[in-house]
């Protein structure tokens, strides 16, 4: 599959900034930013740190309640998040 690299995109879109926060994907886009060697905004920085200190918060909670239920001999069937990552990307959810 080929991509226009991410930079390009972006530098048509004047508000990618905040699109890229409010839609969650700030690591990522900081990620590819950085990948490409371009300098990465302070406040995408922060916001990425954010989302993925959130991102850990929830997947902490996540497994916790699994193990809750299973523990109650319950089976769960997550559809959503963290726990549908996992199950259809295991090696990289």
């Amino acid at each position: 599959l080929l991509m226009r690299p991410l930079f390009e995109i972006l530098s048509r879109a004047p508000a990618w900034e905040v699109a890229a926060v409010r839609h969650g994907l700030a690591p990522w886009v900081a990620d590819e930013l950085a990948a490409a060697q371009r300098p990465v905004p302070p406040s995408l920085q922060s916001a990425a740190r954010s989302q993925v200190s959130s991102a850990l918060k929830v997947k902490r909670l996540t497994l916790a309640a699994i193990d809750a239920l299973a523990a109650a001999g319950i089976r769960p069937i997550v559809l959503k998040g963290y726990g549908l990552a996992t199950r259809l990307f295991p090696t990289n959810p």
